[in-house]
C-alpha cells in the first residue's frame, strides 16, 4: 500500500500522524503544524509500491514524507491554488539579486529562476533537508535561496 489511506492523494492536503513527529516539541499537537500539500511520490498514487511522499509544508519548505505517516485526508486542490509565490535569492561573489517565481515547491522555483537567467545546467542542493542549492556558471559560484513570499527567513 503506498499511503494510509490507500487511494491517490497527490495535489491534496493532508494532515500527517502525531507519532511521527518527536514528543518532546508540543508543536507538533496542533493539526495545522502536521497540515502539508502533496506534490508527488510513489507514496502518493496507491497503484505504486513505493512510500515516498514529496509535500510542501505550511511554511512552503519541501521535504520527504511516507505514504503510511497520512492521517488524513484534508482536501484536494484545485489545480489554480497549487502554486504559491516564492522570492529567490540569487548570491554570488558579483553581488545579490531577487526573483518573484510561481511554482508548486521549492525545486520547482529554483528551476523556474533559473530558466528565466537563461542557465541550463541544475543545481546541486545543499543537503537532503535543504531547499537552498548552489551551481557554478562561468566560473562563478552561485548560492540559489528560495523561500515562500512574506515568510520569516
Amino acid at each position: 500500500m503506498a499511503n494510509s489511506l490507500n487511494r491517490d492523494i497527490n495535489n491534496c492536503v493532508v494532515v500527517l500522524k502525531r507519532e511521527y513527529y518527536p514528543d518532546d516539541e508540543p508543536q507538533w499537537d496542533d493539526e495545522d503544524n502536521r497540515t502539508v500539500f502533496v506534490t508527488g511520490g510513489f507514496g502518493a498514487d496507491p497503484k505504486t509500491g513505493g512510500n515516498a511522499l514529496f509535500v510542501r509544508g505550511n511554511e512552503g519548505t519541501s521535504w520527504r514524507a511516507e505514504g503510511y505517516m497520512v492521517e488524513r485526508l484534508v482536501r484536494e486542490v484545485p489545480e489554480d491554488e497549487r502554486e504559491i509565490i516564492y522570492i529567490v535569492t540569487v548570491m554570488s561573489v558579483n553581488g545579490v539579486e531577487t526573483h518573484e517565481v510561481s511554482a508548486t515547491t521549492t525545486l520547482r522555483a529554483v528551476s523556474k529562476t533559473l530558466e528565466l537567467k537563461g542557465w541550463g545546467s541544475f543545481p546541486q542542493k545543499m543537503g537532503v533537508d535543504h531547499d537552498d542549492a548552489m551551481m557554478e556558471v562561468d566560473g562563478v559560484d552561485y548560492i540559489i535561496k528560495p523561500r515562500v513570499k512574506g515568510a520569516a527567513s
